[in-house]
């Protein structure tokens, strides 16, 4: 097979940088992958892609070490030669620039090895030198993109298009409508919706992917407002966050984990789809209030995308006054309506035991003036209600759990965690006194030409 061009070998470097792997670009190309690694990393020495610059600000002028090599954009890597010590692979990364939310290490080696120098010693008018052992240390640490480039551009141009803030409203859409005294609260927000995950009819008995999902976010978003359309809301609450995505980055794992989840592996269409969810449903809920609040509330599978989600919808709705957004970290958020007091949190670290104390220690005015207490949580998929009661007469607090639309994935399957035969969200209503009711729809997935719903 006749070498590469020039221009081919350019068209390998770039391949590389937009994340693709050695044997993609190889099929790519028609070369053999032995063949891509050579040429892309002699590219990369002979100055066409490769950096290298001196690693600190004060290194020895009398010696050609504490050279630093970083070859990410080529093959992930950086190498660093040092006297004094090894180098740990996050200060690798930090004497490359490279960002920490886009990079993260996968191997880290050092050698070590002794070798000569000149070393000079004054004694009175007298300089005298001579050779002595010094002490040399390789660092070396391979990185990976969380997010390979095209993924990147193809979420930071939907971002663009999308996030954009909407235009003021018109004086009649901010128009304060009237309101009676028996105008109420409510809680409304997808728990445990895993939009990314993926499952098998085959494996699990019941099929689920992205499409799935989004139909019956959309359709339990509309089938919702019909539901409340007879009601005076004066307030939303829209819990956001509670494992929406279901993964976290292209690395297909939870926030914190390091086994892979099955999921629809597309991160920027997954990550578009939940933000056009979560939008449409605060669009629609102004048709029900003047107040909408989002709460992010953070799950353990989507941390810190589910914070994105958050953010990306306070700047779309940033210019309308009716829409307001708490993008605080605290896990745990507290809301009060009169003597109502509502706290929302995912639900994996907290013991539901322990929330009678959590709360009143955390929310402690909110809980001495409230007549009503209630701890919103998910994460199991189940809808469950307990109270526990204070000193009577006093009330204690209920610690709800909320429904999933979701279904289950082979793990949950294989534990026997098989959720509610009957996927539903639910939303709560409450006045300035307590709880009012609950309104629940059901996981519709399709819908007919004359508007038939089937249910799941």
């Amino acid at each position: 097979m006749p070498a590469p061009t020039t221009d081919q070998v350019r068209k390998m470097v770039t391949l590389r940088k937009q994340g693709l792997s050695m044997r993609a670009i190889g099929r790519e190309l028609g070369f053999a992958t032995a063949t891509i690694t050579k040429y892309i990393r002699d590219f990369a020495g002979e100055g066409g892609g490769g950096i290298v610059t001196e690693a600190g600000t004060a290194p020895p002028k009398n010696h050609s070490h504490n050279k630093l090599v970083d070859s990410t954009d080529i093959d992930g890597t950086i190498e660093l030669v040092r006297l004094d010590r090894p180098a740990s692979p996050e200060e690798l990364a930090a004497l490359a620039g490279l960002d920490p939310k886009k990079w993260v290490p996968t191997h880290s080696r050092v050698n070590t090895w002794q070798g000569y120098g000149k070393l000079k010693s004054t004694v009175g008018d007298v300089t005298t030198e001579t050779m002595d052992k010094i002490q040399l240390y390789q660092s070396k640490a391979s990185f990976k993109r969380l997010i390979t480039e095209n993924v990147e551009e193809a979420v930071a141009d939907f971002m663009r298009s999308n996030v954009k803030p909407l235009p003021k409203p018109s004086k009649a859409e901010l128009k304060k409508r009237k309101l009676s005294a028996e105008a109420q609260m409510l809680c409304w927000g997808f728990w445990d919706a895993h939009l990314g995950m993926y499952a098998w009819n085959k494996e699990v008995g019941e099929d689920f992917d992205l499409d799935i999902a989004m139909k019956r976010i959309f359709n339990s978003i509309d089938d919702m407002i019909e539901e409340l359309k007879g009601y005076e809301i004066e307030k939303l609450i829209m819990p956001c966050g509670n494992d929406f995505l279901h993964y976290d980055s292209v690395k297909k794992t939870t926030t914190f984990g390091d086994h892979y989840l099955d999921c629809d592996s597309r991160y920027g269409k997954v990550f578009q789809g939940a933000l056009m969810a979560l939008a449409y449903m605060v669009e629609r809920a102004l048709e029900l209030t003047d107040d909408v609040e989002i709460l992010y509330v953070p799950g353990n599978h989507d941390y810190t995308s589910a914070f994105g989600l958050c953010v990306a919808l306070d700047q779309r709705f940033r210019n309308d006054p009716r829409v307001s957004s708490d993008l605080s970290m605290n896990p745990r958020k507290y809301r009060t309506y009169g003597g109502t007091l509502l706290g929302f949190d995912h639900g994996k670290d907290v013991k539901a035991t322990s929330y009678p104390v959590v709360v009143a220690t955390e929310a402690k005015e909110m809980w001495a003036n409230s007549t009503w207490r209630e701890m919103q949580i998910g994460h199991t998929h189940q809808r469950r209600e307990t109270m526990y009661h204070g000193m009577t007469p006093v009330n204690g607090i209920l610690v709800r759990t909320n429904p999933s639309l979701s279904n289950v994935d082979a793990w949950h399957h294989s534990k026997g965690f098989l959720g509610e035969p009957l996927k539903s969200v639910e939303a709560w209503r409450y006045d300035r006194t307590g709880y009012r009711g609950s309104h629940v729809v059901f996981a519709r997935d399709v819908r007919d030409e004359e508007g038939q719903e089937g249910r799941t």
